[in-house]
Order: C-alpha cells, then sequence, then structure tokens
C-alpha cells in the first residue's frame, strides 16, 4: 500500500525556486501556497517512464485542512540517485504547471499539462539528460550546467 509522508524540505526547495526564477514571478506576487508529500509509490507513466513528481490542485473539500493551493507529490524510488540540482530541476517543472489566473477579479489555481514549450525550456536551460542517473565512468562536467 503506498504510504505518505509530508516533506517540508521540498516545500523550503519549492519557495526558494519560486523565489530565485524569473518564470515564476507570478506564483511569487499572487502568493501561491504549495505543500509537499513524498510518496514510496514506485509511479509510471502510461508509456512505462518513472514520474517523479506529480502536481495537483487542492480541491475546494480538502480546503477546510489546509489553505495551500497546490500539492506535489514526489515520487521518492524514483528520484533516488537525484542530486540536488536534478531535484531542482524537477521541482522547478513541476511549478512551471501552476497556473494562477486573476481574471473577472478573481484568483484561481489551476494545473495544466507539462507541454512542449516547458520540455523546450529544461532542455535548453540544463540538456536533454538532466535526469539521467550518474555512473562511476561519468565526467563530472557532463553535469553541471
Amino acid at each position: 500500500m503506498e504510504e505518505f509522508r509530508r516533506a517540508t524540505g521540498y516545500e523550503g526547495l519549492a519557495y526558494s525556486i519560486m523565489d530565485q526564477e524569473p518564470e515564476l514571478a507570478v506564483l511569487r506576487a499572487e502568493n501561491v501556497k504549495v505543500i509537499c508529500v513524498i510518496s514510496d509509490a514506485a509511479e509510471k507513466d502510461r508509456n512505462g517512464l518513472k514520474v517523479y513528481a506529480k502536481t495537483e490542485k487542492i480541491p475546494p473539500k480538502y480546503k477546510l485542512l489546509t489553505d495551500a493551493d497546490v500539492m506535489i507529490t514526489i515520487y521518492e524510488n524514483n528520484i533516488m540517485f537525484f542530486d540536488l540540482k536534478q531535484k531542482r530541476i524537477m521541482m522547478l517543472r513541476e511549478l512551471l504547471k501552476i497556473l494562477i489566473d486573476t481574471g473577472d477579479g478573481k484568483r484561481t489555481v489551476d494545473i495544466r499539462a507539462y507541454d512542449l514549450n516547458d520540455f523546450r525550456q529544461i532542455v535548453a536551460k540544463y540538456g536533454a539528460a538532466w535526469d539521467r542517473e550518474r555512473s562511476l565512468f561519468d565526467d563530472k562536467e557532463e553535469f553541471s550546467a
């Protein structure tokens, strides 16, 4: 059975990234609240690829329990080999999915699917192999972007 636990360290990482990345200025401006949990599941997508994390909007009925706007679930078994830089990139990918709309004088939060533009942004900044597991024979320079 899948077990979850709160991940305040990842929450700190999320807020740190929101403070540093210009692309996330709207999240800062709108005071988006994020909670993170760790799952012990080894989640895979429909193509059989590892899912590192998943961002979800907090449903209205759970607003009684938290004031967070979104929850990011991190699949610990799928990122156990990630270094801090890779975890930052993973978190940036998840934060880029959060949409804030303040139209009509009402603030709404939504989550969009990871798309080609996000993929290009991550690849352009960090390379296509940002999530690759290091081996004993890898050159350290290859992973420093």
